[in-house]
């Protein structure tokens, strides 16, 4: 059953990008990992993408989240950030 709910899970992401959404999520799970972060919030992904942000540019932000907050629901199920969360991660959006 488990095998089945994977595969649905899998082919929900958009197939032509579907590498990124992944590689977006695998980033997200190493710098989970490297902060000892075992449980997901909003918390954590607002001090991922202040981490994160650095030198991007904001659209690059909104992509990045668009294909975490994917791959995060679709694979742990819980609630992500707002855009106003996001908006307000850091000095650089208008």
């Amino acid at each position: 059953m488990r095998e089945i709910s994977e595969k649905v899970k899998e082919n929900l992401l958009p197939e032509k990008s579907r590498n990124l959404y992944m590689k977006a999520y695998v980033t997200f799970t190493n710098w989970c990992s490297s902060k000892n972060i075992n449980l997901v919030s909003k918390d954590v992904l607002l001090a991922y993408f202040q981490d994160y942000a650095g030198d991007k540019k904001a659209s690059t932000l909104w992509a990045h989240y668009s294909m975490l907050k994917s791959t995060i629901s679709l694979t742990l199920g819980c609630m992500t950030l707002t855009s106003s969360d996001l908006y307000n991660v850091g000095e650089k959006y208008p």
